[in-house]
């Protein structure tokens, strides 16, 4: 492990002045072994706009020599965007995203447990102040093993029906207005909870098809935690179509509706 993070700091060495020629920003840098295969995963993102694809083939273009000449055996170098689990490595990140909810995993045991759902409300100085539990709670920087902000999306749009996950909103007031303007709207509102928007069942899209039918497109992932009620309710309007983009979900952040959507919208 340590010999892996003394790998991870040298990467991040090599790939600092590309990011800073190219006026990207680095999110993080991972070396780690999955499936029998090891891997090199940078995660780029640009601040002022979309990161596109030729901005991830040039940087790993870049990089790509210099890495071979560090590690000996067999890998793949993977350039990305965090996806939709973005790592706060920084003091700056947890600065960015206050007021946004995560996964809060801690070095020690915090009233028995490690792991939190927390909202960052403030940085102070090396120490950033979580809201856990409806408290205020002061950690120094140096005790978070690790922090996820996840950007799962919590609701998808057809012409007669949303799915919605109303526990999402944490505001109550915010979540009475939502339902309110969807019912108003004449939508029929399909309830999902967030484990299930952890499996993309908010990333669905409604499109219509050659012969005019219309098709609600998810992911094979997400129509495998649908309930038969909530089947039930978008079949009245719409086709399921289930796709596998589990390599995409997985790496590439999204699932079906970032997919069409970014080619067609």
């Amino acid at each position: 492990m340590e010999e892996n993070n003394q790998i991870v700091e040298k990467i991040t060495k090599i790939v600092n002045p590309f990011i800073e020629e190219m006026k990207l920003s680095l999110v993080d840098v991972e070396y780690v072994q999955d499936g029998g295969y090891w891997y090199v995963r940078v995660f780029i993102e640009n601040l002022n706009g979309e990161l596109s694809i030729e901005d991830c083939s040039k940087l790993s273009s870049k990089i790509e020599d210099r890495v071979e000449e560090l590690i000996e055996h067999k890998f793949f170098l993977e350039v990305s965007s965090p996806g939709l689990e973005r790592a706060l490595k920084k003091l700056e990140d947890y600065i960015r995203f206050t007021g946004e909810k995560i996964t809060l995993h801690l070095k020690h045991k915090l009233d028995d447990k490690k792991q939190f759902k927390a909202i960052i409300k403030e940085v102070n100085g090396d120490n950033i102040i979580f809201l856990i539990d409806k408290k205020e709670i002061e950690i120094k920087f140096n005790e978070i093993r690790k922090a996820i902000y996840h950007t799962n999306v919590m609701m998808a749009m057809g012409e007669n029906y949303a799915i919605l996950c109303a526990d999402s909103i944490d505001n109550l007031k915010e979540r009475e207005n939502v339902i309110r303007e969807l019912e108003n709207d004449g939508k029929e509102i399909v309830y999902i909870n967030e484990y299930q928007v952890e499996h993309f069942l908010g990333n669905a899209i409604e499109l219509i098809n050659n012969e005019n039918v219309k098709i609600c497109v998810m992911s094979a992932t997400a129509y495998s935690v649908l309930t038969d009620e909530q089947k039930n309710i978008i079949e009245k309007y719409d086709v399921i179509v289930p796709v596998d983009v589990h390599t995409i979900e997985r790496y590439g952040g999204g699932s079906a509706r970032c997919m069409i959507a970014e080619l067609f919208i």
